[in-house]
């Protein structure tokens, strides 16, 4: 009789073990169900919070967007004003330079024929040092280098030194006269330096050479043409060249 009890009660006990075994399992899933429906919650939060933010974000980005439109457009708008205004004050600047200017060439054309030297001192100042104008007269700068007007410079003090601004102008009229002249090299230096044609030893250039230059190029042809001088003597004819006049340096020119 007592082994069938103990029997019994081994079994039952077996079966409770086996119930609460069940239930602790049944127990876990139901936490895990819930943790998981717990899980799923969160992150459909966060999935919402972050599209939301991202929605945000968006709407930010469109309303930053079309002020960076709206500021660009009143930026142009203003730039285009500043421009034109801009514009406007160089041409008002620039009309104002001009009336000036003529007038202060009015006004010194009355001692042109008085100081020739002076005159033109003032007049090549006016147009490239004081005022600022927009059509400027063409000058040797624009057309030769530098090696060729130093050499031209060189010669024409060397043959007029200390001579008169005029004696200077005669000769470097006739200097620009061969460049232009299809009987000699156009190129200043070549024809400047060819045997028994020119002087051009002195380096040192005074300030009326440089404006004799100036003015044979910009201004008159004081020769009418002449391509030659000399000062050892003035026959009337030479190398095919006719006398033309004798200036008070001595020197004779021909054409």
């Amino acid at each position: 009789m007592m082994p069938y009890i103990l029997m019994k009660l081994k079994l039952q006990i077996r079966k409770e073990k086996k119930k609460v075994k069940t239930e602790k399992h049944n127990i876990i899933q139901c936490v895990g169900i819930v943790l998981l429906a717990l899980i799923l919650m969160i992150m459909g939060y966060t999935i919402k919070s972050k599209q939301e933010q991202i929605e945000a974000l968006e709407s930010a980005n469109t309303s930053l967007q079309g002020d960076i439109e709206r500021a660009s457009i009143n930026y142009n708008e203003l730039n285009d004003k500043y421009v034109d205004k801009c514009a406007e004050m160089v041409y008002n600047q620039s009309e104002r330079e001009k009336k000036e200017c003529l007038h202060f060439l009015k006004l010194i054309e009355l001692i042109k024929e008085q100081d020739k030297y002076v005159w033109f001192q003032l007049y090549y100042n006016a147009l490239f040092n004081i005022y600022e104008l927009d059509d400027l007269p063409e000058t040797p700068y624009d057309v030769f280098t530098e090696r060729e007007i130093t050499m031209m410079l060189k010669c024409i003090e060397t043959e007029t030194h200390e001579a008169s601004f005029d004696c200077k102008v005669n000769v470097a009229n006739v200097i620009l006269n061969r460049v232009e002249s299809e009987q000699f090299p156009t190129d200043p230096v070549e024809l400047i330096t060819q045997n028994n044609q020119f002087a051009y030893g002195r380096d040192n250039i005074s300030d009326s050479t440089v404006y004799a230059l100036l003015y044979a190029y910009m201004i008159k042809d004081t020769t009418n043409g002449c391509i030659a001088f000399r000062s050892d003597c003035s026959p009337n004819e030479w190398n095919g060249w006719t006398k033309q006049f004798t200036d008070e340096s001595g020197h004779t020119f021909y054409k």
